[in-house]
């Protein structure tokens, strides 16, 4: 019976909105998360420690604290829209959509796809693209044959990982969303 009522119109408009935030936000991830972990992994190594330290320390602060930090950041009365307001703009409502649902999936998953591709980068050893290009390779030619080539599993696994992680998380859909964008894991947390 419950497979039945999966596909009532209300139950397939779920799983679109959970699939959009979702794939929205391991795009974001990975937009985000490469370019990040490629900066810290071109650093000195104790530099690029302390910057993945720095990075993952958000982590260590309950989500329920990190939720009111996003809603005392983007909510009605939040500094953003306050200092919209002091710039003559109008306010806008980002809170309890799922444009805040995406914002709090990539700030929660953001860590995870920066440390391990970050890991993927460090593997890559730094001789072999000086080499190349020493013989004559463009950046372009050594990016798409060297590097690609060993962080396309890796990236393309986090990938895999993070979009997982986002289909099934419900802390943050629960804190963010409204009852007019439910996704499926709110429904079945609820």
């Amino acid at each position: 019976r419950n497979y039945q009522r999966f596909f009532e119109p209300i139950y397939l408009k779920m799983l679109g909105i959970t699939l959009l935030i979702a794939f929205l936000a391991t795009l974001g991830c990975l937009l985000i998360g490469y370019p990040v972990a490629y900066i810290i992994s071109r650093m000195d190594e104790n530099v690029a420690s302390s910057l993945i330290f720095v990075f993952i320390m958000p982590m260590w602060i309950n989500l329920l604290l990190r939720t009111y930090g996003w809603i005392t950041l983007l909510g009605r009365n939040g500094v953003l829209n306050r200092f919209l307001v002091s710039l003559g703009m109008d306010p806008f409502g980002i809170m309890y959509t799922p444009t805040a649902v995406v914002l709090g999936m990539i700030y929660e998953f953001l860590p995870f796809m920066v440390i391990q591709i970050y890991n993927a980068l460090r593997k890559v050893d730094p001789n072999l693209i000086e080499a190349a290009l020493d013989l004559g390779a463009n950046r372009k030619t050594v990016f798409s044959t060297k590097k690609v080539n060993y962080l396309v599993v890796d990236i393309l696994t986090q990938t895999c990982r993070t979009m997982t992680h986002v289909l099934k998380d419900d802390k943050v859909s629960l804190t963010s969303v409204s009852y007019t964008h439910l996704t499926l894991p709110t429904i079945y947390s609820v």
